[in-house]
């Protein structure tokens, strides 16, 4: 809680601040990654999903979205997960979904 993680632009070189200090990284090194493309490959033949699979993402973009949304409500807000609302915001809620789209824009029509 009194920490901080400093990472690159994608994610890569994290490191752990804690205070003033620098802690060491871990002595055992992550896997390697698999290149997207490769990723892709592997699941259309049937592998192990893409990390960038909808699945995967769906919570980084429900957790941006949602700071953005407390950005936009200025207070803090209190997130149900299992419902996929907040539990303290109707004017919040509001913001989930786009609310009309302009004409020839609609998803579903």
């Amino acid at each position: 809680e009194s920490g901080k993680i400093l990472a690159g632009f994608r994610g890569d070189r994290p490191r752990l601040l804690a205070g003033s200090r620098e802690l060491q990284p871990a002595s055992e090194s992550p896997p390697r990654r698999v290149a997207e493309l490769d990723q892709w490959l592997q699941a259309v033949r049937g592998g192990k999903p893409s990390s960038a699979s909808f699945e995967n993402v769906r919570r980084l973009c429900e957790t941006i979205h949602t700071g953005n949304i407390a950005l936009r409500i200025n207070r803090k807000l209190e997130w149900d997960a299992d419902r996929r609302r907040f539990s303290n915001s109707e004017e919040a809620n509001k913001l989930l979904r786009r609310g009309r789209y302009r004409p020839g824009w609609d998803v579903f029509g």
